[in-house]
């Protein structure tokens, strides 16, 4: 057992620690790690128990820590590995309160991963820093898989590099090395509940694989992803609800569900959506092309201005002919000269009879409008229901 001077000295410190903890304050966090720290208080600490934690254990990482954070960049990587091996491996991961520091020490090595204004120098760090993510995820999927009905906290710390991770291939567009991560996560997810993970971990991993699936076109996953992530921040998050409604409306404007005007209203996302929404709902591509250049740096910042401008068309095309259908009073059969003569109008831009043709053969292979093309007679024969709801198409 301790000294009175180092037992006080530990409570001091553990009562610093719990503060920064419940407080999210990072740098108290780091000052915490190492505001004790020295080789003979390791050599104190080491192998010995105080209120039922492993100090021994924490010693070893918050010496580890303390090396790492004092080191240069080019042998940071090597430090932080030393972190991660005294980390993973020690009993003191049972404590809950540890994961805020694996988050730190994830946070901590992603800036300085990402900082070196050195392009090459860059990737080079961030890959390395990928590596290492990954290993940290596989030391806790092999805790996991060795016995995942106690999880514990190893368990609980799995998401936590792997969001770093998203966020360093985001940043570098390193996007290639996702679908190993997310490989890695659904083997998870087949041995424990999601339920058993921190629902903060998990509504940030469903973030950022939501945006990884718009990104890759593929919109109905996507909108499930960002669907959960939406659904499981609370609403006293407004910026993280924000962030994430902002990709979803894009990910259901394809689908041809977007939000209400209301809930875009209550985020402070209708002036950049609501007028893109009208237009694209009657076919206007006139004004939406307007709208779409007006905030094309906006746009390309959050990496939707492709999706906006290309996989959006089909739909609006789709929807310009239920509206031609309906002004016809919904006749059963339409002139390729009387859709040609609709798109010309609502400005698509150097638009032949030909291609008229074309965005009609889509709408029927796509599923989008149901009947069938009489190309001798050079007219499109409707179905008695031939709009289905969009959303319905992609299932």
């Amino acid at each position: 057992m301790f000294s009175n001077s180092v037992q006080s000295t530990w409570a001091q410190w553990k009562a610093d620690f719990t503060t920064a903890v419940h407080q999210r304050n990072a740098t108290a966090l780091a000052q915490s790690l190492t505001a004790f720290v020295s080789d003979d208080t390791v050599d104190a600490l080491r192998n010995s128990q105080y209120a039922g934690v492993d100090i021994g254990a924490f010693a070893d990482v918050a010496s580890e820590y303390n090396k790492y954070i004092n080191s240069n960049l080019d042998v940071m990587h090597a430090a932080y590995s030393r972190v991660v091996n005294a980390f993973a491996h020690q009993s003191v991961l049972q404590e809950d309160w540890m994961i805020a520091t694996l988050r730190l020490l994830c946070s901590d090595l992603t800036a300085l991963a990402l900082q070196d204004n050195d392009p090459q120098r860059n990737a080079s760090n961030s890959v390395n820093t990928l590596d290492l993510f990954s290993k940290l995820a596989s030391i806790f999927f092999n805790e996991i898989n060795r016995d995942s009905s106690k999880i514990g906290s190893r368990g609980r710390s799995f998401f936590v590099p792997v969001y770093f991770s998203f966020r360093i291939c985001f940043k570098l567009n390193e996007l290639t090395r996702c679908p190993k991560i997310i490989e890695q996560v659904d083997l998870v997810l087949n041995l424990v509940d999601s339920s058993e993970f921190p629902s903060a971990d998990f509504v940030t991993y469903n973030y950022w694989l939501g945006r990884l699936r718009l990104i890759n076109h593929e919109f109905e996953d996507a909108d499930r992803s960002l669907s959960v992530a939406w659904t499981g921040c609370p609403d006293h998050y407004p910026r993280q609800k924000r962030q994430i409604l902002l990709y979803l409306t894009a990910t259901r404007l394809v689908l041809g569900k977007p939000p209400s005007s209301q809930l875009l209203q209550d985020y402070n996302l209708d002036g950049l959506f609501g007028d893109l929404i009208s237009a694209a709902s009657v076919g206007n591509f006139a004004e939406y092309e307007h709208l779409l250049q007006m905030r094309c740096t906006w746009l390309m910042r959050y990496r939707l201005y492709g999706i906006m401008k290309y996989r959006l068309k089909v739909a609006m095309f789709r929807n310009l002919m239920k509206n031609t259908w309906m002004a016809l009073n919904q006749t059963r059969t339409i002139s390729f000269w009387q859709f040609w003569n609709a798109c010309v109008f609502a400005g698509a831009a150097n638009f032949t009879i030909e291609d008229a043709e074309c965005i009609l053969v889509t709408l029927v292979d796509l599923g989008y409008m149901k009947g069938y093309l009489n190309h001798a007679k050079g007219v499109v024969v409707l179905s008695a229901s031939p709009f289905p709801p969009m959303y319905e198409v992609y299932k």
